[in-house]
């Protein structure tokens, strides 16, 4: 996946966190509205609502 997504942009929705692993920007929205965006290990280390997630799945 990693090879054939290269240099390209990619925008991708997903209910399953774990697919978003090779993600360089997640964009978490919540009733209509952006609540969170950034690197997915960075939104773990923030604990917010990405990262309650991420630990539900």
């Amino acid at each position: 996946m990693k090879d054939i997504t290269e240099n390209k942009l990619i925008l991708f929705t997903s209910h399953r966190l774990s697919n978003l692993s090779l993600a360089d920007r997640v964009i978490v929205l919540e009733d209509g509205k952006v609540i969170e965006d950034g690197k997915p290990e960075q939104l773990l280390k923030d604990n917010k609502r990405y990262a309650e997630l991420f630990r539900y799945q």
